[in-house]
């Protein structure tokens, strides 16, 4: 894989860098942005992943004048159960109440990524990956939640993880509902000229 620009991942998370790796081996570098990740009243929370996708990588490009002249890739995952948007759990104890709302039921997980490439307009996309959990009783929910496997996971579950065993069905791209829809993507930063 050759890289046509310096690449940085706006992310500290491990899911992310493990799976960008599968596709840029270790050819870019990792920088984290610290922004207000408040959901504005009334947003629709495909307009809020949107949002915070842009603004990490908005956030590294402001940090550094060097940073236009490289290529940022920032995301957003987040888990949504019918209009409700289920966050990082804060706590235990609110990690066993989401457990509870997603027992049975599907959710959707969506991840915008964000490209900004030097003197070009910003490239987003979001991808959608619906997720049908079985049935959960109290003792299975309080033994995963004492793990704090989720505590820093989108909706309070890992797949990769423990978490797995929740799943049902998933219906969409696998590594959407880790953090980053790996080959869509590689499809993108190759449209983009950013790989080849």
């Amino acid at each position: 894989m050759k890289l046509l620009y310096p690449i940085i991942l706006a992310s500290g998370s491990p899911r992310r860098k493990e799976l960008l790796s599968s596709i840029l081996g270790d050819q870019y570098t990792i920088k984290v942005s610290n922004i207000d990740e408040s959901v504005h009243t009334n947003e629709n929370p495909t307009a809020y992943c949107l949002r915070m996708s842009l603004e990490k990588g908005q956030a590294i490009i402001d940090s550094d004048i060097i940073h236009k002249q490289q290529v940022i890739i920032s995301a957003d995952t987040i888990v949504v159960l019918g209009k409700k948007i289920l966050g990082k759990p804060s706590s235990e104890e609110e990690n066993k109440l989401f457990l509870s709302f997603l027992s049975s039921k599907t959710h959707t997980v969506y991840t915008s990524v964000s490209i900004f490439k030097p003197e070009t307009p910003v490239y987003s996309s979001i991808e959608k990956t619906n997720v049908t959990f079985r049935y959960l009783d109290t003792d299975e929910i309080e033994s995963y939640c004492k793990l704090k496997e989720g505590l820093d996971k989108a909706g309070g579950y890992a797949l990769q993880g423990s978490g797995s065993s929740f799943i049902e069905r998933i219906d969409g791209s696998y590594s959407n509902v880790i953090g980053l829809p790996i080959s869509e993507l590689k499809s993108n930063l190759i449209k983009l000229n950013v790989i080849r």
